[in-house]
């Protein structure tokens, strides 16, 4: 996984949309504006205050990859 995909968001939002907290929420996916998150453990040497979350690739981001590759 590319760290280019990784997305800090306030820890309120994560357990908002999952009704839970950390650590049980690790792994956990959501949708939020629009997107699909994956919750990712927190770097302990990072002191972040927000929660580290993988954007999920949508099915048809991966559609629209291929269709721009063909064009080419």
């Amino acid at each position: 996984m590319s760290q280019d995909r990784v997305v800090y968001l306030p820890e309120f939002v994560v357990e908002e949309h999952l009704g839970r907290r950390l650590p049980e929420a690790i792994g956990q996916e959501f949708d939020y504006n629009g997107h699909r998150y994956r919750v990712r453990q927190r770097d302990p040497l990072r002191p972040e205050a927000e929660i580290p979350c993988e954007l999920i690739e949508q099915p048809h981001e991966r559609k629209m990859a291929r269709s721009k590759s063909r064009r080419r």
